[in-house]
């Protein structure tokens, strides 16, 4: 990797650790230059501008994540239900305090910005619509083998799993306890088992 894209990266992972603590718009571009000793010229030969930025940081930090811990264990699962939960539970178990505390970066800046940036909006659409596209997927092949119910509406599944899970991280922030983490895995499991 060249110094260019190496710079670049920086820019873009120190953006993500200041914007998931302090939300996008407590987060001046002089914030991430004085964290990442870049030059503002540095900055703007990558980035047309902060939202330019925020935008990449959305596609190139936060998707791939996500895409890592909950989208990519699913693409060939062939039990779904057991599947779904494990890998929500797997992450759970890795959660620290900062992930408690500071809820869900797609959550924050979907609350944060879709409803005023478009570029954004499409952004973080796609993340949620990946996710919820994948875990449709694995549901209908689950129901061409057998492990989950023919009568399962996939999509409204998919979107309550997923709808689910971001209320989950929200009230994480507020409580700032596992134990809402225990309770939610528990539900979970037990709606996931009404699927068979």
């Amino acid at each position: 990797m060249g110094k260019a894209a190496i710079t670049r990266k920086t820019i873009l992972n120190k953006a993500f650790d200041l914007i998931y603590q302090k939300g996008y718009q407590a987060t001046s571009v002089d914030n991430i230059l004085d964290q990442t000793h870049v030059t503002k010229g540095a900055f703007y030969y990558h980035f047309e501008n902060k939202e330019d930025m925020g935008v990449r940081m959305v596609e190139e930090v936060i998707y791939p994540k996500l895409y890592d811990a909950l989208i990519m264990p699913l693409e060939d699962s062939e039990d779904p239900i057991n599947d779904i939960f494990k890998v929500i539970m797997n992450f759970f178990k890795l959660a620290d305090y900062q992930t408690i505390m500071y809820g869900c970066p797609t959550s924050n800046m979907i609350q944060e910005m879709a409803p005023l940036s478009d570029r954004f909006h499409e952004a973080l659409k796609n993340i949620t619509d990946t996710w919820q596209g994948t875990i449709e997927a694995a549901l209908k092949r689950g129901q061409e083998n057998g492990t989950v119910n023919r009568t399962v509406d996939t999509e409204s599944v998919a979107q309550f799993i997923v709808v689910s899970y971001e209320g989950l991280r929200s009230l994480g922030k507020v409580y700032q306890s596992k134990l809402y983490y225990k309770n939610y895995l528990k539900q979970l499991r037990a709606y996931l088992a009404t699927l068979q």
